[in-house]
């Protein structure tokens, strides 16, 4: 493998992103099976559907933190959503999570309540979301905008630099 040479977003045509035609069939099968849930979600009632909204974004969030190595405990993850979202009475374990983490339950909540275009100024929101006190831990990130420099991604299997 070649280290990148480019980001996505400094080769030519970005924004527009085109994709391999392999991935047609199983993103077209996976909106067939969202539409499915979609369907049985508005069968609920408005408690059941809070509590089944509450644990996909505890989960999703809880999952994409591990990716980033990073362990969130769920409690008080599902906490933060219930509060963040208005889905009902949350325990107070709101304080147990990061700015980072509540930063990410809003990006959850915009991409999956308000779909619209993903637009360039709704990504660098989304980054900023995630970066709201402009560092990781001591180093400073540039949130908000594109990065300048090589990242490296944090995995179960270890770090690296990032490859195309």
């Amino acid at each position: 493998m070649q280290n990148v040479t480019s980001f996505l977003w400094q080769r030519p045509g970005w924004p527009g992103v085109s994709w391999s035609s392999a991935v047609h069939e199983p993103l077209r099968a996976a909106g067939e099976l969202r539409k499915l849930l979609q369907a049985k979600v508005q069968g609920l009632d408005d408690e059941h559907r809070a509590r089944v909204e509450a644990e996909l974004y505890t989960r999703e969030t809880v999952s994409t933190s591990a990716i980033e190595g990073v362990q969130i405990d769920a409690a008080a993850a599902r906490s933060s959503v219930i509060r963040r979202l208005h889905l009902g009475h949350a325990a107070d374990r709101d304080w147990q999570v990061t700015d980072q983490t509540r930063g990410l339950i809003d990006i959850l909540a915009d991409s999956t309540r308000n779909p619209g275009e993903l637009t360039e100024q709704r990504l660098k929101d989304w980054h900023q979301a995630l970066f709201p006190t402009g560092k990781i831990g001591l180093r400073p990130v540039l949130a908000g905008e594109y990065r300048s420099d090589a990242m490296e991604i944090v995995s179960s299997k270890g770090t690296g630099a990032y490859t195309k």
